[in-house]
């Protein structure tokens, strides 16, 4: 990658910027909730949507080396975020 680009990344990434991103989104959602009606899958629903997103995640997984530290961060990471709500 270009050194320029490298540096546009570096200068619009990082955790302070995906941190004000969550905020935004969570404002969006929180606009977005008030106009629709936010259905929950039910058990069957779940266990279903979670089948099918795994042959997903797998083969996001396997297509780059990192990926996999990756995603084992996020689950790690997941359940105690989760709770913050």
């Amino acid at each position: 990658m270009p050194e320029a680009g490298r540096r546009a990344i570096d200068a619009n990434s990082g955790e302070e910027t995906v941190r004000a991103f969550g905020e935004y989104l969570d404002r969006e959602e929180d606009l977005a909730v008030a106009k629709h009606k936010v259905e929950r899958l039910t058990a069957n629903q779940e266990q279903i949507w979670k089948k099918k997103i795994e042959v997903v995640i797998d083969e996001w997984t396997k297509a780059h080396p990192k990926r996999e530290a990756v995603l084992a961060t996020y689950r790690k990471l997941l359940p105690a975020e989760s709770a913050k709500q």
